[in-house]
């Protein structure tokens, strides 16, 4: 309800400053922002600004706090984001209640960054805005601001309708202790954040089993779920396992992520029959792309987790001139 009430009186806000209009040298600076549409980066590389650079500069300079606010509820995704970061360097305090509007801004818009074109969300610009901001002031204002960057991280990790990268990055970053297993159970099965599922098989709690299970029969976060099984290698997600490697043995395409992971899951399950029966089928495939790519996940698999049973997969990859330098450039990243 209060979220509501706020975007409500920013409405009201915007539709009175427009009502004001923007002066023209304004709206001059936005259109051309508009048309480029894409963030530049704050960063200035070899002392060289780009032209959109020098644009958020002008509305930096030029622009009044009424017309910002009236702005960031442009219908240009880098509008809005030139305006809340405009908005941020006059009034921090104000920026608050539009960040806490926008963090249900999913629109796409370009950034640049490094020479590097990317796509981010305008809610996760407005959080990059606000902070990047807020660490150029001093330590009393980075103080203040405490309880409210609390309250931002609270609603992120509580509310599955915001859908962010910040948000993920935060859940990413989550460690499997006591204190977040309630919260990280929670996102896990509202599904919204499906990185989840790989922390919180790391508690190994059967309770959670379904959680996977159902995780596992879903196309979308499947591959976070088959991360999961290597961590939490219960019996009952077995069947599964080797009925997601069957149905995508069978695709022309590869998700390679998915099938490495497929192998180490795989490898967890050192006595099963089926395990051995499709490391053979990798093993054995008619095709040099397959046989080859699959056979350095198998091989990658079984280095990292070694079992007895596994050796005389090593010498049949060896004999078949699959080898791997996997280790020297993921360096165990997974």
């Amino acid at each position: 309800m209060r979220i509501k009430l706020i975007y409500i009186l920013i409405i009201i806000s915007s539709s009175f400053v427009f009502g004001q209009k923007i002066r023209p040298e304004i709206k001059i600076i936005v259109d051309e922002i508009s048309q480029s549409n894409y963030v530049p980066c704050r960063i200035i590389s070899n002392g060289k600004k780009s032209v959109q650079f020098v644009r958020f500069q002008k509305l930096d300079s030029l622009a009044e706090k009424l017309e910002l606010t009236c702005l960031i509820e442009d219908k240009s995704p880098a509008v809005r984001c030139a305006s809340f970061s405009s908005l941020c360097l006059k009034d921090l305090n104000s920026a608050k209640q539009f960040l806490i509007a926008h963090l249900y801004d999913t629109e796409e818009v370009n950034i640049e960054k490094s020479c590097i074109s990317n796509y981010s969300t305008v809610g996760d610009q407005f959080i990059e805005s606000f902070v990047f901001t807020l660490w150029s002031k001093d330590s009393t204002m980075i103080e203040n601001m405490k309880p409210f960057l609390k309250e931002i991280e609270y609603k992120l990790l509580n509310d599955p309708q915001i859908k962010l990268e910040y948000k993920s990055s935060i859940i990413r970053g989550m460690k499997p202790i006591p204190e977040n297993y309630d919260l990280l159970r929670k996102i896990a099965v509202s599904s919204c954040e499906p990185y989840s599922l790989i922390t919180l098989s790391q508690y190994k709690n059967t309770k959670d089993k379904q959680i996977i299970i159902d995780a596992l029969k879903n196309n979308e976060i499947q591959s976070y779920a088959i991360h999961a099984v290597r961590s939490f290698p219960e019996k009952a997600f077995y069947p599964y396992i080797v009925e997601i490697f069957k149905n995508d043995w069978r695709k022309k395409r590869y998700s390679y992520a998915k099938w490495r992971m497929l192998y180490q899951a795989l490898a967890q399950f050192p006595y099963e029959n089926e395990t051995f029966e499709l490391f053979d089928k990798t093993l054995k495939s008619k095709k040099k792309f397959k046989r080859t790519t699959l056979g350095e996940y198998l091989l990658i698999a079984i280095t990292k987790y070694p079992n007895p049973n596994f050796e005389k997969y090593k010498s049949r990859i060896l004999e078949l001139g699959i080898e791997t330098d996997y280790f020297d450039r993921e360096n165990y990243r997974e």
